[in-house]
């Protein structure tokens, strides 16, 4: 967990993220369970998909996964507004 934390701290982590075009807000969260839950709120599903494959051909996607006991899960939520 702790290199996955020491990964989101840097320049190329979450300080990149937040300033990508169509980002709206990124929060993370961890577990007791040693999990971590990364929580990201995007304009549109395109805004999200053009920074993934951002992310993927920079070679960070890779570096995440490098760090998961698990592998990675990505789900778009859309809210019931209930």
């Amino acid at each position: 967990m702790q290199a996955m934390k020491d990964l989101l701290v840097t320049p190329e982590g979450l300080t990149k993220t937040r300033t990508y075009d169509g980002c709206v807000s990124i929060r993370c969260y961890e577990t007791e369970e040693d999990t971590m839950v990364i929580f990201q709120e995007w304009d549109s599903k395109e805004h999200h998909a053009a920074y993934y494959k951002m992310r993927k051909e920079e070679g960070l996607l890779d570096k995440v996964k490098d760090t998961l006991r698990e592998d990675l899960e990505v789900a778009h939520l859309t809210n019931i507004k209930a």
